[in-house]
């Protein structure tokens, strides 16, 4: 699909994003059917979440303690990408 094509096709939606202001855009479905931003940013920190509270829950150091709430994941589109069980055996 060329800029043209979505130009034609979605003109309407561009000019509705243009004119709303950050919250605005952030509260609205862009096309029928789909979550707002704002929706998707929700999900996505309810699950970076609860990845990290498995994580802690989980993971133990050598000393006993629970590793350093600084976990670090990696967030795609599709997935969520934990820590290296071998990498998080070595914290301290």
């Amino acid at each position: 699909m060329t800029k043209h094509d979505i130009l034609c096709e979605h003109g309407d939606l561009i000019d509705q994003l243009d004119a709303a202001d950050n919250d605005e855009r952030l509260s609205m479905s862009y096309f029928d059917g789909l979550e707002t931003p704002l929706n998707v940013a929700a999900r996505v920190r309810r699950l970076v979440s609860l990845a990290a509270a498995l994580v802690n829950e989980n993971t133990r150091t050598r000393s006993g303690r629970h590793p350093p709430s600084t976990a670090r994941f990696t967030v795609s589109t599709s997935r969520v990408v934990l820590p290296d069980p071998a990498q998080a055996a070595t914290w301290r």
